[in-house]
């Protein structure tokens, strides 16, 4: 096995070469920050690729200069979104950034920024256009994910914001009662079909509470509704956002704490840690827009 930056034959005993290790995490550093710092200053040329760069471009491995890239851009963007918004400058810049990747690249999103981001891009110019323009601003924004579902009725005076295409796993909590201790009771027989159960449990009731999973389905969301819309195999759930009291975040999911006494929580998990992030950004204002 040779090594992937020099050439030179690895042997049984050095697996790798400390010096071109040094090497490509100098490198790699580089072009990321590089990367980084030309997206936020909408100064990125394709012409004008600094000469590190371009020896990094020839060191390095072709899916190390790909991530390296990806990561770059994706540090721009978290910067963008420590707001939660991309505005209209922040979009520009990032529509500049591509058009110059498109000088030279067929295919240019896969290789210069990863799915997620672009993602995180879109949703962060919905949330800027729903807090600064209102419900009206953003639908003229050319997305899917802000036309409503067909499964959905709208009832009057109500709104659609938002839906996730996305597969969320769903479940309810449910809150029981045990006894602490034990129980006694003997059953009688009344008559050939009537049988009374009579029975004392000793010991102090202990409410517990447990995770009921309703199945899978898609997320939408209304100035008025929270909606769980079930795949075949799984119910439908519908709650009302007046009766949600707090959101909380999970690495992949929300939990959605209500007022009600028979589903005090819900919990919905789905597999983009993106997408959790803006149905909880969107659960958060719906019912102010």
């Amino acid at each position: 096995m040779n090594c992937p930056y020099c050439g030179v034959a690895f042997n049984m005993w050095v697996k790798k070469h400390p010096e071109c290790e040094k090497k490509s995490n100098e490198y790699s550093s580089y072009v990321i920050n590089y990367i980084e710092e030309k997206l936020l200053s909408g100064s990125f040329k394709i012409s004008e690729l600094s000469k590190k760069f371009i020896e990094a471009e020839k060191f390095l491995t072709s899916s190390e200069m790909s991530a390296c890239i990806q990561a770059g851009a994706s540090f721009a963007v978290d910067k963008w979104l420590e707001d939660d918004v991309i505005d209209n400058k922040e979009f520009d810049l990032y529509s500049k950034y591509i058009a110059e990747w498109e000088k030279v690249l067929t295919s240019p999103v896969s290789k210069v920024i990863c799915p997620d981001e672009g993602k995180r891009l879109m949703y962060g110019q919905i949330l800027y256009y729903l807090r600064s323009k209102g419900l009206e601003g953003a639908r003229g924004l050319p997305f899917s994910c802000l036309q409503p579902n067909s499964q959905i009725m709208i009832s009057k005076g109500e709104e659609f914001i938002f839906r996730s295409n996305l597969l969320w796993g769903g479940s309810v909590l449910d809150v029981k009662t045990r006894y602490a201790g034990h129980s006694t009771g003997a059953s009688y027989q009344l008559t050939n079909k009537t049988r009374i159960r009579h029975s004392q449990h000793r010991g102090q009731p202990i409410k517990y509470e447990k995770w009921n999973k309703i199945g899978f389905g898609e997320i939408a969301i209304t100035n008025k509704h929270f909606y769980f819309l079930g795949t075949s195999a799984t119910r439908d759930l519908k709650e009302r956002l007046s009766s949600i009291t707090s959101v909380e975040t999970l690495d992949k999911g929300l939990i959605l704490n209500t007022n009600l006494k028979t589903r005090p929580a819900i919990m919905i998990n789905t597999s983009e840690l993106t997408e959790s992030w803006m149905v909880g950004n969107i659960l958060t204002m719906a019912q102010s827009l």
